[in-house]
């Protein structure tokens, strides 16, 4: 229930009174309650533009679709910030959310309220990004975005969502392309002997550059030929290197170790054995777990040298580099390869 007051006029015993503020500021007041039971006003200069507002008002309270007009007016810093910090997400997906925020989103809409945003104004977002970005991460970034503004709505600060169907569609499929054998013999060469069975391990049997470092080696059954993956290495932003679970739960998965491969492996642990059953497989001379970037750019004889000698040694395209190019990439989805590693022996 709600009710119009006149703030300039009030009646007495069939007479209209001036009141203190009359002639002064709006005239007309709407008041109502709003779905916790809060008392609400708005004024305004015409009486009909008073009435007009407080229909609108319960008109969505009976439907359940009213929003707060002090929530919709936080910015969307404000909220994304909030939001951010209420999801329970791995530290690596954290990093890269808030990296697309800072970097792209909040630059461009993080000052605006959020009733403010208009699906106009995500589509020249999404322009912006197309002239920037691949088109994968662009969609990823429009993602964040519309995940944000969908949780406002859920959260009663929009009444809908202005990033439903702005996108800029899905990214075209790229066909995974392994290395062939020759690619991987040139990364070999261009990796030092104390990493080199990484490159095999990610050849041979598809695991990701991070499964690799986090290999210990109880993980692996040289008898059954087959290896665990239960965790992976990771790089924390101030926590340095950890081990973590996998990305996904169906990446914890026993893979099979191919003959080579697990000569390779013993060959490994012979000239650089490790402390315990429990041990990384893999670390440099310091003892200390070795990142992807540490294998990637040293010479063979021990020296620094740019990342990119071996890649380009290995004639591996520029597109899709990174420090899981030695070791996994393709090779996940084309393990039937695994066999003609046996031509690196």
């Amino acid at each position: 229930m709600g009710t119009i007051e006149d703030r300039w006029w009030s009646s007495r015993e069939g007479s209209r009174v001036p009141r203190e503020r009359s002639g002064r500021g709006r005239r007309w007041r709407a008041r109502y309650r709003d779905a916790e039971g809060r008392q609400r006003s708005r004024s305004f200069a015409r009486k009909p533009d008073a009435v007009r507002f407080l229909t609108l008002m319960q008109a969505d309270l009976l439907r359940g679709t009213y929003i707060d007009p002090g929530r919709s007016r936080t910015a969307l810093s404000v909220y994304a910030g909030l939001w951010l910090g209420s999801l329970s997400v791995r530290p690596s997906t954290r990093r890269t959310y808030d990296s697309h925020l800072r970097t792209w989103i909040l630059p461009a809409l993080g000052a605006r309220t959020l009733a403010s945003i208009t699906p106009t104004d995500v589509r020249g977002l999404v322009r912006q990004l197309g002239e920037g970005l691949a088109q994968s991460t662009a969609h990823h970034v429009h993602g964040l975005l519309a995940s944000i503004l969908r949780s406002a709505v859920e959260d009663g600060y929009l009444p809908r969502n202005p990033a439903a169907r702005t996108g800029p569609g899905r990214p075209r499929h790229v066909v995974a392309r392994p290395l062939s054998v020759e690619q991987v013999q040139a990364l070999l060469d261009g990796t030092p002997e104390r990493f080199r069975v990484a490159v095999l391990l990610g050849a041979g049997c598809g695991l990701r550059i991070g499964e690799v470092l986090g290999l210990s080696v109880t993980s692996i059954d040289l008898t059954a030929g087959q290896v665990g993956i239960d965790r992976q290495l990771q790089a924390l932003p101030g926590q340095g290197l950890a081990l973590r679970p996998p990305k996904s739960h169906s990446s914890i998965r026993t893979v099979p170790l191919p003959d080579t491969v697990a000569t390779a492996i013993v060959e490994h642990l012979s000239r650089w054995p490790v402390a315990g059953e429990q041990d990384l497989l893999l670390r440099p001379a310091t003892g200390r777990p070795v990142w992807a970037w540490t294998v990637l750019t040293l010479s063979p004889a021990g020296g620094a040298v740019p990342s990119a000698a071996a890649l380009d040694g290995a004639g591996v395209p520029e597109r899709g580099r990174g420090p899981s190019t030695a070791g996994s990439g393709a090779h996940r989805h084309h393990r039937r390869r695994a066999a003609r590693i046996s031509a690196l022996a």
